[in-house]
């Protein structure tokens, strides 16, 4: 049955505690009242609808208009069978690291020369594609997300069988929430902190994320059970509002990156008030604008992970250089004026 109304497909990875699927579930509300939306995973419509006639009908019957997506491939491989305007959101590691695969590149420059619109989170994505496409400036746009968390959101958390609170309530451990695949590396830290754990019983190392390429899954699994006593902590993954209780009590969020797009839990442990300490890349240098802590190795993050937990002074100003961060740079409110608009 049709519905009322035009239908903007939103395209992106749905997998749960993901910062993809946070983002595309925040853009979403900022078309209520305004325009119906359809959610989905590109891989998932993409089996469901393999060829075009089949495509053809499910966007007949759900009148859809338009398309916006994340990730100029996994999104962009669909949005290009749309026959309808679309827009793209870069994610980062299509450009930063898929655009380098030749049998990715070139769908991806087809999306970006086909799009109506193409956004960037920071100036050096938006760079790195004009490197590629000069040609297609005046339709790429910076357009920073938006973080607001709710009081509603920071309610009491629900149950933590899947985590130690009296661990959680140290001043003494640090989170690492990424997924388990090679682009977040999270292996990268995990030899610094063991020794750190050796010399100071109080230190963990708490990574919080899915699995995302079996591979280095399996690695990172292997690597963990070898340090099970030594300060090392891994959960596969819990709620959002879960996460970001755990994130308001640990002393940092840490960001391992080799290269970010822009960081939703950056963004929430700025918004919350936690310092973070975060891998030298380009999207995370662009995100935090001179606040937080940038390392450009283990042992460097170890130096600042300890000002941090032993410096109160430091941690102050790390606190105020992000909120003033966020008030200025990373409104909800101007985001939703910028995509309704």
């Amino acid at each position: 049955k049709r519905p009322m109304g035009r239908t903007l497909l939103l395209l992106s990875s749905l997998t749960e505690h993901t910062g993809n699927n946070s983002t595309i579930s925040r853009i979403a509300s900022h078309f209520d009242g305004h325009i119906n939306t359809i959610l989905r995973d590109p891989d998932e419509l993409f089996t469901e609808h393999p060829d075009d006639f089949s495509l053809s009908t499910f966007i007949s019957s759900h009148n859809i208009v338009g398309g916006l997506g994340i990730h100029a491939y996994r999104s962009g491989r669909l949005l290009l069978r749309l026959n309808r305007p679309f827009a793209i959101i870069l994610g980062g590691t299509d450009v930063n690291e898929q655009l380098k695969v030749p049998e990715k590149s070139e769908i991806i420059l087809k999306v970006l020369t086909e799009a109506r619109l193409v956004l960037a989170f920071h100036e050096p994505l938006r760079h790195r594609v004009l490197q590629v496409l000069p040609e297609i400036s005046a339709k790429v746009r910076l357009l920073a997300q938006g973080v607001d968390i709710t009081e509603s959101e920071l309610g009491t958390i629900q149950s933590l069988s899947e985590l130690d609170l009296r661990l959680i309530s140290s001043t003494r451990v640090f989170l690492l929430p990424c997924g388990l695949r090679p682009v977040k590396d999270p292996l990268y830290l995990i030899d610094a902190f063991v020794e750190w754990h050796r010399r100071d019983s109080r230190i963990f190392l708490l990574i919080v994320g899915p699995e995302l390429d079996p591979t280095y899954s399996r690695r990172f699994y292997e690597k963990v059970k070898s340090h099970e006593n030594d300060g090392i902590i891994h959960h596969v993954a819990i709620s959002r509002a879960n996460m970001l209780r755990v994130m308001g009590r640990v002393c940092a969020v840490l960001n391992s990156s080799r290269s970010e797009g822009q960081s939703n839990a950056i963004l929430e442990a700025m918004a919350l008030g936690v310092p973070v300490i975060a891998r030298g890349n380009e999207g995370n240098v662009s995100l935090l604008r001179g606040s937080g802590r940038i390392f450009m190795s283990p042992e460097e993050c170890l130096l600042a992970a300890k000002k941090v937990a032993e410096e109160e002074d430091e941690r102050r100003t790390i606190v105020e250089e992000q909120t003033k961060i966020v008030k200025s740079f990373y409104s909800t409110d101007v985001e939703r004026k910028n995509y309704i608009h």
